[in-house]
């Protein structure tokens, strides 16, 4: 066996458990040569050959490494669970199987051979490694067949009911027994496993049943990291008939106490608490169950996660197996809830605590003879930091993930969480109807970018003025008056004294850039005056070293007193300040957000990071805090910014944050980006996007894409997004007075079409790229080509080489194309992950053009594709995804916007179908959801009485609904859609009602009167584009642009 060097440095001073000594039995490989991209499994059997179990619970790691097999060379990392028990519970002797495991090669890898690398280590503790393996040698072949992982069949159903009764007879003779009308739980006198029976449903669900029901606890004494089993526990006891009792005694000073009672609220059910009493600072964790209230394939199991807006995995298509824990309210944890369903059941899970921590395991088993099917979720908790936690268990009848998210929003709405609009417009006299349907516009007026950033291009400082106040005045004042806009907020980032992101917390006085404080108040009423919300982009959580108010006796300190830093961005390097801290910051009278309120008058307000950062604790003696101290913190400059602007927002957006926020922007990038699983913003676990956060919270707040992740034409499948989901865009528009034609020359001019590629060898390759003239164009334009290397960190945005060259030095034409043919190198030093992107500017000015890609999509810096360069120096191409089809809603052939200019056509079109329903929709929360293809492409919303159907997918759609239309409504692919409700109809649809298309139309229909369409003596009609006729009910229509019908 051989081993990298930094595995052998921690075999020799990392271990410090002696008694624990696992070995390699076994390793099953179900692939050894791969195409890059794809996944296989590996199963791995241990044996401990020590004298003692582990004393913490250990973590896999895994590597696909240079053949040398060297740590510093790895292609990639595949860090793992070790599956079930927990190295906690391997007893000497004891034989474990883990896996099987999933084993994924990344799309750039180059062609090669490679080392698969694996072992155990302490993830919690030292990072000391308890096993370190060499599994030999994978091959990675672009040429290899393709690897289709297929999730193991369920077993025979003969099998699987036997096992199923086994399972159900265990604790046939338990004396400890909890039921209700609603259940049946019964747990063994050791209490070694528990079962639950759902009466109403009749589901029946389980501690795990290959381990002990309950885990363990974890905690310090000195600088001894201890472990102590919860079995057997001191004392278990039935104190009532609702009501068991369970206590620990760790040692003279620690006791764990678990309380399993009855909830009596609906949804009924029981509650676990955890609780201890004594020394409790002592104690880092308390893992309750492990494994618990598992479903599988054979079950028809499924299980819905509050992972950001809500992910659900069906059993029965199974992609791979993985397992993800979370603290809750950290990473992607936006919902303190799981849902599992079984036979048509549903048992829906719930906490109370920010000192949580929970798993999510999804598990192919193929080797146990115990478990009722072959693939099995399951959910761990376990309680952190000793504070009294609990876990709910509700069994919830015969439901699926929508009656789990309605049960769930019962409990949030009595707790508080979910505040709905009424009530904060009751309770704390906000504005709210000015959210309603209100579209986001959040121009980056002025960026600075030092030279220490990781993003400065040049060394050298970079500033860039996108808008001067009068000319953003300009713009909202467009959007109202000549889109008639009348409902939007419009939120300036880059206001403060040094731009974008620099020198927080010190935004005062504005940037001299813009015209000081002066050009701001100006601003700011003419913004006002159209009726637009207008708002400001601040920052408590990050502070810089050069900002005047610097202070480290503010930054929050790691545990060895280190001061937290934070990340490196526009203003280069920040550190962290304590929330509590943050308040302080942001009340200061003469710099902060009462100055800022009385100079400029916003009425909403946006203040960064705060839903986006995980909870901190902080260990200054000054400012201690917990994670949950850190909520409570945030939730206060929450309230302050409340307090001056009345509403507010931030990014991300978790559920303690609903009652102290009106809009959370960036949490709806993840449905938003469904078409586009590579973006950074969708950050997915893998499985079907389904609206928890909607169905929960859809009348509390609203939710946006990040700021970075905007509407611009071609992005059909983002409105489409906002359209199932009763949600409004962020908009894209360009700078400066951008509907001007000096600004809109060389805007949207070209598309790309995708270039041809020749590999030369001797990491040579030619290109040529065909531009594609769509408007005139009369000055002159270049293209630049950068190829982007993440270990490029000298070169400004890690451009490592480049290519630009002129496009046109002549005027230009609609319907030209121009061809140039270009011969790259690829230098030495860079094999893989090179990112080609290639874009537009003016030759003159510098001024950077969007365009379309191949793919559709509008943007100024377009990636082509992946570079690698082959072992026989030959360069492999990965392009990006073509999309043929135009953009549906830009389009304004003999309709409302046909004068406009691409964007605002886009924008004029969208807002009219998105504003609406999201108005329409405000005061209910989705009702109802479900897919209506195979492919989960075509989705059915509701929100109370509207009705939304939406066509993503690459076929029409046949829509019947006999009160709208005498024949079938013909959805389009890739962006038809139609809402309804009694007084408002939209849709986009090659038919409709008795009228074919020949290219679909848009339309939308608005009763004025507020009676129901059928019988409203005045509508509002609005028509996007194409054939201007229709016909309503019997009514027949024809309108070109818009029209108010009185009947």
């Amino acid at each position: 066996m051989r081993h990298c060097l930094a595995a052998l440095m921690l075999l020799a001073t990392g271990v410090i458990h002696a008694d624990f000594k696992p070995e390699v039995v076994s390793v099953n490989l179900s692939h050894k040569r791969f195409r890059p991209g794809d996944m296989a499994t590996i199963t791995i059997t241990y044996k401990n050959a020590g004298t003692k179990a582990a004393s913490a619970q250990f973590r896999g790691f895994m590597h696909i490494e240079s053949t040398e097999l060297q740590c510093e060379k790895i292609i990639a990392h595949l860090d793992h669970e070790l599956g079930d028990p927990p190295t906690t519970l391997w007893e000497p002797g004891d034989t474990v199987v883990v896996g099987p495991i999933m084993v994924y090669v990344p799309p750039k890898t180059p062609d090669g051979e490679y080392r698969l690398h694996f072992g155990i280590f302490d993830y919690q503790g030292t990072e000391g490694r308890y096993v370190d393996y060499d599994a030999g040698t994978v091959t990675i072949d672009k040429n290899a067949p393709k690897i289709t992982l297929e999730p193991p069949p369920p077993l025979p159903n003969n099998i699987a009911s036997e096992r199923l009764n086994t399972l159900k007879q265990k604790l046939d003779n338990a004396k400890l027994k909890i039921e209700t009308d609603e259940l049946t739980f019964r747990l063994a006198d050791d209490a070694s496993a528990f079962d639950l029976l759902d009466k109403r449903g009749g589901a029946f669900w389980t501690s795990n049943p290959e381990a002990k029901a309950f885990g363990y606890i974890n905690w310090i004494e000195g600088d001894k990291n201890n472990l102590t089993q919860l079995l057997p526990f001191t004392s278990i006891a039935q104190t009532s008939p609702t009501q068991i009792t369970l206590a620990k005694l760790v040692k003279p000073d620690l006791i764990v106490n678990v309380t399993i009672r009855t909830v009596d609220e609906a949804p009924k059910g029981l509650a676990f608490d955890v609780e201890c009493i004594g020394n409790h600072k002592q104690v880092k964790r308390v893992l309750l169950f492990h494994k618990a209230f598992q479903t599988t394939n054979n079950e028809s199991g499924a299980s819905t996660v509050g992972f950001r807006t809500g992910e659900r995995f069906d059993t029965l298509r199974s992609k791979s197996p993985g397992t993800r824990s979370w603290p809750t309210y950290n990473g992607g944890s936006t919902m303190a809830m799981i849902g599992q369903e079984k036979e048509g059941c549903g048992l829906l899970l719930s906490w109370d605590h920010p000192h949580t921590q929970t798993e999510f395991a999804r598990n192919w088993k193929l080797d146990s003879r115990i478990l009722p099917g072959t693939v099995v979720h399951s959910f761990s908790f376990t309680s952190l930091q000793a504070d009294k936690t609990t876990c709910y268990v509700r069994p919830l009848g015969k439901a699926n993930y929508v009656d789990i998210a309605k049960a769930y929003r019962s409990i949030v709405r009595k707790s508080g969480l979910a505040m709905t609009w009424a009530e904060k417009k009751a309770k704390l006299g906000i504005d709210v109807e000015k959210m309603h349907g209100a579209a986001d516009f959040k121009p980056f007026v002025f960026s600075r970018t030092v030279p220490e950033s990781v993003y400065n291009r040049s060394g050298k400082l970079e500033q860039w003025v996108a808008y001067s106040m009068p000319e953003i005045a300009q713009c909202a004042e467009h959007l109202h008056n000549d889109l008639k806009i009348d409902r939007a907020m419009m939120v300036l980032a880059g206001w403060i004294h040094r731009g974008y992101d620099n020198q927080h917390p010190d935004p005062l006085p504005v940037a001299p850039e813009l015209g000081g404080n002066e050009a701001l108040i100006k601003a700011s009423k003419r913004i006002k005056d159209t009726g637009f919300l207008f708002g400001l982009h601040d920052n408590y959580q990050d502070m810089y070293k050069d900002a005047p108010s610097w202070n480290p006796d503010m930054i929050a300190k790691n545990a060895n007193g280190t001061l937290r830093l934070g990340g490196n961005w526009a203003g280069g390097q920040c550190w962290l300040v304590c929330a509590e801290k943050q308040v302080e910051l942001a009340r200061r009278p003469e710099t902060n957000l009462p100055m800022i309120q009385k100079l400029f008058g916003p009425t909403i307000y946006f203040i960064d990071t705060i839903f986006a950062a995980p909870l901190y604790d902080c260990h200054d003696p000054n400012h201690p805090q917990t994670r949950y101290d850190d909520m409570i913190w945030k939730s206060k400059l929450c309230e302050l910014a409340r307090k001056h602007f009345g509403l507010f927002g931030s990014e991300e957006g978790r559920e303690w944050a609903v009652p102290y926020a009106d809009y959370f922007e960036g949490v709806f990038s993840h449905r938003a980006n469904i078409r586009n699983r590579e973006s950074k913003f969708f950050s997915h676990m893998g499985g079907d996007l389904v609206p928890i956060m909607e169905m929960v919270y859809g009348d509390c707040v609203n939710l946006y894409t990040h700021q970075s992740d905007r509407a611009t034409p071609g992005r059909d499948d983002y409105i489409l997004a906002c359209i199932s989901h009763a949600e409004t865009p962020l908009y894209h528009f360009g700078p400066h007075i951008y509907f001007s034609q000096q600004s809109l020359e060389g805007e949207y001019a070209f598309q790309l079409l995708k270039p041809t590629v020749k590999s030369l060898g001797n990491r040579k390759f030619s290109v040529t790229f065909q531009w594609k003239v769509l408007e005139p164009v009369s000055f002159n334009v270049n293209s630049f080509v950068h190829f982007v290397h993440g270990t490029a960190t000298d070169k400004p945005d890690k451009i490592a080489f480049q290519d630009d060259h002129p496009i046109t030095r002549e005027p230009v034409k609609p319907g030209q194309i121009i061809t140039s043919t270009r011969e790259i190198t690829v230098p030495e030093g860079y094999d893989n992950d090179i990112i080609w992107k290639v874009g537009l500017f003016d030759a003159k000015t510098g001024r950077r053009l969007t365009f379309t890609g191949f793919n559709n999509q509008a943007s100024s810096n377009f990636k082509v594709a992946d570079l690698a360069v082959n072992k026989d120096q030959t360069i492999k191409v990965d392009f990006v995804k073509e999309n043929p089809q135009e953009s549906n809603f830009a389009r304004a052939d003999n309709g409302w916007a046909k004068h406009l200019n691409l964007t605002d056509r886009f924008i004029k079109n969208t807002y009219e179908v998105t504003s609406w329903i999201a108005r329409l929709s405000a005061n209910s929360p989705m009702t109802n959801h479900r897919f209506l293809d195979d492919d989960k492409d075509v989705e059915f919303t509701e929100f109370g009485t509207m009705s939304i159907y939406v066509n993503q997918s690459t076929k029409p759609f046949a829509l019947e609904l006999p009160q709208l239309s005498k024949d079938t409504i013909i959805l389009p692919p890739a962006g038809g859609f139609l809402a309804y409700s009694p007084t408002f109809l939209a849709f986009h649809a090659s038919s409709f009602n008795g009228h074919k298309y020949d290219s679909p139309v848009l339309f939308t229909f608005r009763s004025l009167d507020g009676q129901p369409l059928q019988t409203s003596k005045q509508l509002r009609v609005f028509h996007g584009f194409g054939d201007e006729n229709t016909t309503l009910f019997n009514k027949p229509i024809a309108v070109e642009t818009e029209a108010i019908l009185n009947f």
